[in-house]
C-alpha cells in the first residue's frame, strides 16, 4: 500500500486526486436476492451487463446505454430499475440527467436535467477524465439516489425528481456512503479559496444530511501519527476509493483501517478518534490488507499487500510499468492459502446480500499515462471457486 499512496500523493494537487482516482473503479450493484449483479464495460464504460450466479455467465442487457462514464450503476431497492447518469453539452460545462433502466434493458424515463459541477483541466490524466465519471448508490430511506459526479456529491430526489449538488466529495466506505440510520451519508467539504487565493487542501471530513448541510468532525489529538510518505492523510483515509482502505459500520461509528492506523469516526460526537492497531499477517509476514468470510464460515478471500517500494508518480517514463500492489488468495477451511493473481493494484470486495458470492474487482497496474482505467472483476462462491474472471475494457476517451 505504501507505493500506491506515494504515487497517488505525486498528483498535482489533492482535490484533482480525489475527483479523479474513484471515477474508474469498477463497481457492480448485486440483485436483492443475490442472483446476480450488474456492472459495466467497454471503453466508455457505456454498456449495461448483468451476471447471473445460476449460469455463471455476463449477458448484455443495454448494449449502447448513451450514458458513458457510469462505473457504478445503481439499483432500486426492489431490484426492478437501474439508474445511469447521461451527459449532454460541452465538456466544459456539461449537463447530466438520470436515466432508469428495467431489468431486461428497456429504457423507463429520464429525470430533469442538472448542471454537473465538472473541470475538465482539473483532471490529471486527460485519457480518463476528459469527461464526467460517476458513481450511483439508491437510498431505501429515504428515496434518494446520491451520485458522485467526479468526486462531487450530488443528492438526488426520486419523488420530487429535484437534485443538490452539495460542497461535498464523495468517496464509498463499506461500498455505500449511506448512514445506517438513514439521516445522511459521509463526505469530505470541498475546500474554499479565498478571493484571489489557493483553496485550502485541508479536507474536512462531515456528516452530511439530506439538505445537503454538513457537520464537520473534530480529529481527537490521540490520533496516532502515520508515515504515508507525503502529508498527513489521516483525515482522509475513511474517504479514499474503495478497495484503498479496509472499511465497515459499526453502532455509532465508521471504522476504517490502513496498515496500523484504526480510525474511528464517532457519529453521535462527531469526532474522529484512532489507534494503533497489530493488523492481521499471513504466514510470509505480509498484511492483509482486506478480507471477506462467505456464508458458513468455510471460505475466505483475502487481499494481500505485497508492500512493494514506489518505482513511478504521475511522471514516470511512457512504457515504465510499476511493480503491483497486491495479492489475491482464497483460503478454504484447513487449506493453505491459494494464489488467485499476484499482480492487482487496488483491490474491492462486494459482497452478496445472503454473503454466499463476493465480487472483486481489482485495478491493475499501469504507466501513468496509460489511464486508470484497466481492472478485472472476479467472483468467488462459497465453496472457494471462482465462477467468474471477466478483464474489463481499458477506459478511454
Amino acid at each position: 500500500m505504501r507505493n500506491s499512496l506515494h504515487r497517488l500523493a505525486g498528483c498535482a494537487i489533492l482535490f484533482a486526486l480525489l475527483a479523479a482516482v474513484p471515477g474508474c473503479w469498477p463497481g457492480v450493484t448485486w440483485m436483492p436476492d443475490s442472483s446476480g449483479f450488474f456492472f459495466t464495460d467497454g471503453e466508455k464504460r457505456d454498456q449495461l451487463l448483468f451476471f447471473d450466479v445460476a449460469s455463471k455467465k455476463a449477458r448484455v442487457v443495454v448494449a449502447d446505454t448513451k450514458a458513458p462514464g457510469v462505473v457504478w450503476p445503481a439499483l432500486s431497492p426492489d431490484g426492478k430499475e437501474i439508474a445511469l447518469m447521461r451527459v449532454s453539452g460541452p465538456k466544459e460545462k456539461p449537463n447530466a440527467q438520470l436515466v432508469f433502466f428495467s431489468p431486461d434493458g428497456k429504457e423507463l424515463r429520464k429525470s430533469k436535467e442538472f448542471a454537473v459541477p465538472f473541470d475538465p483541466k482539473s483532471q490529471p490524466n486527460k485519457s480518463v477524465n476528459d469527461q464526467p465519471v460517476f458513481q450511483l448508490y439508491w437510498s431505501a430511506k429515504p428515496n434518494k439516489i446520491l451520485i458522485s459526479a467526479s468526486g462531487q456529491a450530488v443528492i438526488y430526489d426520486v419523488a420530487t425528481d429535484n437534485f443538490i449538488v452539495t460542497e461535498g466529495l464523495l468517496h464509498t466506505f463499506g461500498n455505500s456512503p449511506f448512514r445506517p440510520d438513514g439521516k445522511g451519508f459521509l463526505a469530505l467539504q470541498t475546500p474554499k479559496a479565498p478571493p484571489g487565493g489557493q483553496p485550502d487542501l485541508n479536507f474536512k471530513p462531515a456528516l452530511f444530511d439530506w439538505e445537503g448541510k454538513a457537520e464537520e468532525f473534530k480529529m481527537s489529538e490521540q490520533v496516532p501519527k502515520a508515515d504515508f510518505g507525503e502529508g498527513d492523510l489521516r483525515p482522509l483515509i475513511l474517504f479514499f476509493a474503495p478497495g484503498m482502505h479496509r472499511s465497515r459500520w459499526e453502532e455509532g461509528a465508521a471504522v476504517s483501517e490502513l496498515g496500523t492506523l484504526q480510525l474511528r469516526y464517532d457519529l453521535a460526537k462527531k469526532v474522529l478518534d484512532g489507534k494503533v492497531i497489530a493488523g492481521e499477517k499471513t504466514a510470509d509476514g505480509k498484511f492483509v490488507f482486506n478480507s471477506e468470510t462467505l456464508a458458513g464460515g468455510k471460505v475466505k478471500v483475502q487481499v494481500v499487500d505485497l508492500g512493494n517500494p514506489k518505482k513511478l508518480d504521475f511522471g514516470g517514463k511512457k512504457d515504465e510499468a510499476p511493480k503491483p500492489d497486491y495479492r489475491l488468495e482464497i483460503i478454504k477451511e484447513g487449506q493453505k492459502p491459494v494464489v488467485v493473481r499476484e499482480d492487482l493494484d487496488f483491490c474491492n470486495l462486494m459482497l452478496s446480500p445472503d454473503g454466499k458470492y463476493v465480487a472483486v474487482s481489482c485495478l491493475l497496474p499501469s504507466p501513468p499515462n496509460a489511464g486508470l482505467g484497466r481492472a478485472v472483476l472476479l467472483v468467488v462462491d462459497s465453496r472457494g471457486e471462482v465462477i467468474f474472471n471477466r478483464t474489463m475494457a481499458d477506459m478511454k476517451k
